[in-house]
């Protein structure tokens, strides 16, 4: 059976606290982003056959062996590439970049043509809105890697941890 994963960094719960404060004083509804699903893609979704997935997990582990945890900093809620999704976003870390490269060399990834950007994804948009950027200051530190599971549910999808492993 194949299963849609990807690879994802978890965020504290003090940060999840900050993201709904910041929910809570925004005039519009829309998809807002499930607090258990809120983390940091590394490695976007592929799909894998789930007999391979404990090699995947010990292919993970070898990779993040020598890293240790870090801190990211997120400094503005903006529109997302694609106009549909507001996120929050900051300067991307060189640990992020030394991970991503591991990842994608242990599990023989292909490189992404464009550059990677650390961001947070808070809402999904039916439609494309007018969102002017918003300053922020939020920073958390960063301890595990997970392999998630990602269900496409007609609501939304639903991430599901495979495996945790913590960085050193």
């Amino acid at each position: 059976m194949t299963k849609r994963i990807f690879i994802g960094l978890p965020i504290s719960e003090k940060l999840k606290e900050k993201i709904f404060a910041w929910q809570k004083g925004q005039d519009f509804t829309w998809r807002w982003t499930p607090k258990a699903n809120l983390h940091l893609t590394i490695i976007p979704p592929w799909n894998e056959e789930e007999k391979n997935i404990p090699q995947i997990l010990e292919k993970i582990q070898r990779a993040v062996f020598n890293l240790q945890p870090f801190i990211v900093h997120l400094r503005q809620i903006t529109l997302g590439s694609q106009k549909n999704i507001i996120w929050a976003e900051g300067q991307t870390p060189k640990e992020i970049l030394e991970l991503k490269n591991n990842l994608e060399k242990a599990l023989g990834l292909p490189r992404p043509k464009r550059p990677y950007l650390l961001h947070l994804t808070l809402v999904r948009l039916k439609k494309p809105i007018n969102f002017q950027p918003q300053r922020i200051n939020w920073s958390d530190k960063i301890s595990q890697v997970i392999l998630y599971q990602s269900i496409l549910e007609p609501q939304g999808a639903i991430h599901q941890v495979l495996g945790e492993i913590d960085l050193k």
